[in-house]
């Protein structure tokens, strides 16, 4: 099984054009495009979802990313995220991710048994109906990462650029 690693990070998502090099019709809004990939994203039992409007940012607890090389995504494929944070007060609990500016993040709980840093990893998955609307169209979209303290407070999110592989796309 190939194993991609994310980190915390915006990212891209770059989809490429027909055969003929032409841009395909289809969905190309990249708000719209964020809300296909969550609803296809598929992640392990105990995530959960928390509304970033409803909770305030823990500037003291940082993501950062230790691949600056853009990795590929591919539908149907279980891939590793991999969450790197730096936490003074030893609270981070939990680790997620978003496509996208707006809407839930999805956080996966972990054990940090009181570290001041580490690394969060889970398994997800986009299932393959997201290259039926998305493989025939270029377009940029951005995808967030973050952790989330023991008082529910979340980190600013950090950039790492990935690539959707469907069909045509290179």
């Amino acid at each position: 099984m190939k194993t991609n690693y994310l980190c915390f990070s915006l990212i891209m998502i770059l989809l490429s054009c027909g055969e003929d090099g032409a841009p395909n019709a289809g969905t190309s809004d990249e708000a719209e495009v964020a809300l296909k990939m969550n609803k296809n994203l598929v992640l392990p039992p105990g995530f959960f979802e928390v509304n970033p409007d409803d909770v305030e940012i823990d500037n003291s607890v940082t993501v950062s990313s230790g691949d600056s090389q853009k990795v590929e995504i591919s539908s149907g494929m279980t891939m590793t995220n991999s969450i790197s944070f730096s936490a003074p007060n030893a609270n981070v609990n939990a680790v997620g991710m978003r496509f996208g500016t707006t809407g839930p993040i999805y956080f996966v709980p972990i054990n940090t048994s009181g570290a001041t840093a580490g690394t969060g990893l889970f398994g997800f998955q986009i299932t393959d109906g997201i290259c039926d609307d998305l493989s025939s169209i270029c377009h940029d979209i951005k995808c967030y990462e973050f952790a989330q303290t023991d008082s529910g407070k979340i980190s600013a999110a950090n950039i790492q650029e990935v690539t959707m592989v469907c069909g045509n796309c290179d």
